[in-house]
């Protein structure tokens, strides 16, 4: 009778011990990876906490991958005496660089703010929208990501309650890059290697655009804009280079974004369509990305455009 007295009990006392193990692996968990991130010297994490805690310039550019690998900033540089930091990030939209333009002009006022726009900028689908996710770490540090992320994350309040969640998504990106080097160059990620020869054959995509426009990325456009106007910094959206030389114009997308540009009196600086990278195999890693040569020829030109149209007058 004893026995099954104290079962109950001793099921209870398992039961606590269980939880209070699994917050402990929680805990410790969580700040094994944490340290991990806040150690990194190179790699995503690292130019993402670089761009929204600290980096400061003349010049800053601000878009996804094509922005990371098409402006070289020391070249920028050469052309114009300006300093200049490349915040473009992989895989992320404008959604984050509304919200890094936002810490930036928190602690100065650049010279020049370049976007280089996609021409899916304002209807990517939900895969860029998981994206965001990346941004968790940030989360109790800048209360402008945390709130982006509550739009798009259901209960993110209590699953924060977790010290190993914020990174589910970062934990290999953390290994990787505490062990291994990617070095940039002030933001800039170079690439490497070149299309092949056949690629010059080859057909563009022209199919249209089979997703629809997203309400909160016109937003974060029409904002990205005026917070750029109101700051004083003269603003420029580029269109990078492709290598079949295709206006996109198919995307509603695109022409809405330039529609826009239009009524803000903004610059837009077209290089879908330059001859100097129409199929050139040698400029290109794919038919969206410049490689690192092609980066470099790419920033001779802006960097030239930028000192003879927005640094004359002065």
């Amino acid at each position: 009778m004893n026995k099954i007295k104290q079962l109950p009990f001793t099921t209870l006392y398992y039961a606590i011990l269980l939880v209070m193990i699994v917050i402990g692996v929680d805990y410790v968990a969580g700040k094994v990876l944490q340290k991990l991130y806040e150690t990194q010297k190179s790699g995503r994490y690292y130019r993402i906490t670089y761009l929204l805690d600290s980096a400061r310039a003349d010049v800053f550019v601000f878009g996804s991958s094509m922005a990371q690998e098409h402006y070289v900033p020391a070249i920028i540089s050469g052309e114009t005496n300006l300093s200049c930091y490349n915040g473009g990030i992989r895989g992320q939209g404008l959604l984050f660089a509304k919200t890094a333009e936002e810490e930036v002009l928190s602690r100065c006022t650049p010279k020049i703010i370049i976007l280089n726009i996609d021409p899916s900028f304002l209807s990517r689908d939900s895969v860029y929208l998981k994206r965001i996710n990346w941004l968790l770490p940030y989360c109790k540090t800048h209360p402008k990501i945390a709130q982006l992320l509550r739009k798009h994350n259901s209960y993110l309040d209590y699953k924060l309650l977790s010290h190993i969640y914020p990174y589910n998504s970062t934990i290999l990106f953390l290994m990787y890059f505490n062990f291994r080097n990617q070095k940039d160059y002030n933001g800039y990620v170079p690439v490497f290697g070149e299309m092949t020869a056949d690629a010059v054959s080859g057909k563009p995509d022209t199919t249209s655009e089979n997703s629809t426009l997203i309400p909160e990325y016109l937003e974060a456009f029409k904002s990205f804009i005026d917070k750029a106007k109101h700051s004083g910094a003269k603003l420029v959206c580029v269109k990078s280079p492709n290598f079949y030389g295709t206006t996109d114009n198919q995307w509603y997308s695109l022409r809405l974004q330039k529609q826009i540009l239009k009524d803000n009196n903004i610059p837009l600086w077209d290089y879908s369509c330059d001859p100097g990278f129409t199929r050139r195999t040698d400029l290109f890693k794919d038919p969206m990305h410049l490689n690192g040569f092609g980066a470099e020829h790419f920033s001779k030109i802006i960097g030239t455009r930028i000192k003879s149209e927005l640094l004359s007058a002065n």
